[in-house]
Parts: structure tokens; sequence; C-alpha cells
């Protein structure tokens, strides 16, 4: 007796329905594709730095907590510090992923239609920023936090303030001069989200300059100070007069 099993054909789902408007000329050319791109590198951004963060603030407290009749394992606290700097190097190469329409948004769109090139050169440079924007600040919080916990081997320091110095400064440089090759338009259109960053990144600066460490410092430091607070100015923001006071 032949028993026939029936076959069950199972129905591919329908894709999703487009978040854009795919009628409006200037979503053509798989702009909500290329978006969601960069919007996914922002998540795998921001969960890398959280992880990272969590990690280091639950060793620091196990460090913390240890009895003082304990002898502490060097062996096991050098392969912890070496493996948060290798989860630090693995965050920090996520930037090397900006998928071209982001690394040059100028040339991102190759339409004929110069509406079409125009509008989404403005996207790709507002995700652009957005996303390297919350990179650098998370690099500044990631090392204030590895300062803070005495673990500056996580990000290549050595335990002299100079030199923690001298990272901010660096961090703060890249931080500028992604403000500046960027078109205006793109952190106005983000708001005071986008303000609140800058203004964390003037904060730091301003400690680095109650510091001291140097007058080479000082001085570096000063000016980066000086160019927030010109775009500052220029958004308008409240932060600008808040920082200035400061």
């Amino acid at each position: 007796m032949n028993i026939l099993c029936p076959v069950i054909v199972l129905a591919s789902a329908p894709p999703p329905p487009p978040l854009l408007d795919d009628s409006n000329k200037v979503n053509q050319d798989l702009l909500e594709s290329c978006l969601f791109v960069g919007f996914r590198l922002k998540r795998r951004i921001w969960s890398a730095s959280a992880e990272l963060l969590a990690d280091i603030r639950a060793f620091a407290r196990h460090k913390n907590n240890e009895h003082k009749d304990t002898v502490p394992d060097a062996d096991q606290e050098q392969r912890t510090v070496a493996r948060l700097a290798e989860d630090y190097l693995f965050f920090s190469s996520l930037a090397d992923e900006l998928p071209s329409w982001l690394r040059n948004p100028d040339s991102g769109c190759e339409s004929p239609d110069k509406d079409v090139v125009a509008y989404q050169r403005i996207c790709f440079w507002t995700q652009r920023s957005n996303i390297m924007i919350v990179f650098h600040c998370m690099r500044l919080v990631i090392l204030q936090k590895c300062l803070e916990a005495k673990l500056p081997d996580i990000m290549g320091l050595n335990d002299r303030a100079f030199s923690w110095a001298m990272r901010k400064i660096e961090i703060v440089r890249d931080f500028l001069c992604e403000l500046q090759v960027v078109p205006f338009v793109c952190f106005q259109v983000q708001g005071e989200t986008a303000v609140e960053r800058i203004r964390r990144v003037g904060s730091i600066l301003l400690e680095l300059i109650h510091n001291g460490e140097s007058k080479t410092i000082e001085m570096i430091v000063r000016n980066q100070f000086a160019q927030l607070l010109d775009l500052l100015a220029q958004l308008d923001s409240k932060a600008s007069d808040e920082q200035a006071g400061e």
C-alpha cells in the first residue's frame, strides 16, 4: 500500500513595504537600502561600545571588591585587560566599515537627475555625520571610563596624565575634522541631539584646559574649544551660551 505524503508548499513571506515613498524620484536607486546599511552600522557601534563599557565597569568593580587578604591573580587580570583591549580594537575598526556612499557622499548617487543627486547627497552626508559623531563621542566616553577605572592599558596608554590628554586631543581633532567636512545643514536637521554631543566634547576640552598639563596642551585645546563654540553659535543653540559661560 502506497501512502502518498502531502507536499507542503510554504509560501515565502512578502517583502515588507518600503518606508520611503518609492514613487518619489528622489528615493530611487536603492536609497532606502543604502540608508539601512548605515543604520545597521550605527547600531553595531552603539552595541559594541555599550558592551565594552559594561565589561570595563564590571572588571573595575571586581577589582575594587577584592578582599585585602586575597592575593590577586595577576595572570587573569592581564588576560582580562588584553581581552578588553581586543574589544576596543574591534569597536574602533567599525569606522572602517563605512560603505562607499558614506565615505564619499558627494559621489554616492549616480543618477542623471540633478534633483535626485542633491537630495541623496544630503541624506548620505547627514547619516555619515550622525554615525561618525556618535563614534568619536563614544571613543571619548570609553577613554574616560578607562581612566576612571585605572585601566589605560585598554587603549594602549601608559599611566601618565600627559599621554591621556594627548589621546583626548587626537580624538577631538578627528571629531572636529568630521564637523568641518560635513555640510552645515546636516547638523541643523539633527537638532539638539547633535548639539548635545558637541557640547559633551566641549566639556571634556574645558576639563583639559582647567587641568593645565602643559602650556602646549592648553593652547591646542583652547583652539579646539573655540572651533566648537563657533559651530554651536552658528547652530544658534542654547548650549553655545552655556559653554561660553563655563
